[in-house]
């Protein structure tokens, strides 16, 4: 397993990368039990050995996405990703994730359409 940070300086790069793949992600992950969720993905999705995964806070997200208001994250909510390139059985977990591709767009959606009353 290699844990990749996502910074300012790389997340352009990584975010395409994830969006662009519909990467396996989990929003608000508590960090201190990462192995017990990679524990779970190895034996349901099959992970291959030599998995990357991309740790990044909400902070990061908002800045890059530029969310508003009421649609930020909070800044230390943490989020991974997981590429389907690196999983033979990318549906074993699905109750628990979500696909970045459609975080993203929700996201944008809800900037667009936000109500002030």
């Amino acid at each position: 397993m290699n844990i990749i940070e996502v910074n300012k300086e790389n997340c352009k790069e990584i975010f395409k990368k994830l969006y662009d793949g519909s990467a396996m992600t989990v929003t608000g992950i508590i960090m201190d039990e990462l192995n017990q969720y990679i524990d779970v993905f190895k034996e349901k999705c099959e992970l291959h050995d030599d998995f990357k995964i991309y740790h990044f806070t909400g902070k990061i997200y908002n800045d890059f996405y530029k969310m508003k208001d009421d649609n930020r994250y909070p800044a230390d909510l943490d989020f991974i990703s997981i590429e389907l390139s690196d999983m033979d059985n990318y549906m074993g977990v699905r109750p628990m994730i979500r696909w970045f591709d459609d975080i993203v767009e929700n996201d944008k959606s809800r900037n667009r359409k936000r109500c002030v009353y």
